[in-house]
């Protein structure tokens, strides 16, 4: 079955537990220690599922590859930080560790994608351009009639 939508894609799916096992972490009281950090760990983490997102909208193959290396990019930010709270004994060995094999669990399918987007070409006409057309707005607002 063909993928319709990026949630789908299992880089994505492993970028969003990943973005929520931060979101969890940083909400520990001991990172008030350093808000800085914790600001910059959520905002890499973020990046990653939301460049895949992104990627994935767009047509060309090309397109999709630059938002997956920047996906990879803030996968690679995202662990330095990890590092950093550790070496400022915000989070202990095991945490970081835990956290960075989610890291890595992210890092293979999307690399996978990156090398599949690479040796191939997109199709002729947006993979879902035409459903895209077809959708309707959730509501639309009535207007007063006049008489």
């Amino acid at each position: 079955m063909p993928i319709t939508h990026h949630s789908q894609l299992v880089c994505h799916q492993r970028a969003s537990e990943f973005r929520q096992a931060i979101y969890e972490e940083i909400a520990k009281p001991r990172w008030r220690k350093d808000l800085s950090l914790r600001d910059d760990l959520r905002r890499s983490a973020r990046s990653v599922p939301s460049n895949i997102a992104e990627g994935y909208w767009r047509y060309h193959h090309r397109d999709f590859v630059r938002f997956i290396d920047i996906a990879l990019g803030s996968l690679g930010e995202s662990e330095e930080h990890l590092t950093s709270a550790r070496l400022d004994d915000i989070i202990d060995g095991v945490v970081q560790a835990t956290l960075v094999d989610k890291i890595v669990a992210t890092r293979i399918p999307t690399l996978r994608l990156r090398s599949y987007l690479i040796r191939t070409s997109a199709p002729k006409e947006p993979q879902n351009y035409r459903k895209t057309l077809r959708v309707a707005p959730a509501s639309t607002p009535s207007t007063p009639s006049t008489p």
